[in-house]
């Protein structure tokens, strides 16, 4: 296990490069992903591009959100429904 840093979970937002360095400066071996600037990375990028740039950042990547709605509470239909918008994300 190691530290990482979600910072919407504190209550902040800010955008991921600005967060990463965030994560840097208070010593966080990781940070949990933004999934949608890592999608604009990788559209611009490669898989092993982005696995440099966590290199060179010094961060681990960690946890991310999923959009599927899972939970027991959830319909199945509304798990089902989540699942397409999770494949077009």
């Amino acid at each position: 296990m190691f530290a990482t840093l979600n910072i919407n979970a504190l209550g902040h937002s800010a955008p991921f490069d600005q967060t990463c360095a965030i994560a840097r400066a208070a010593g966080f071996e990781g940070v949990d992903l933004d999934m949608g600037y890592l999608r604009a990375c990788m559209a611009q990028s490669s898989l092993e591009a982005t696995r440099e740039w966590f290199c060179e950042q010094g961060l681990l990547p960690s946890a991310f959100g999923l959009a599927a709605r899972w939970r027991e509470d959830d319909s199945d239909a509304g798990f089902t429904h989540s699942l397409s918008q999770v494949r077009a994300d």
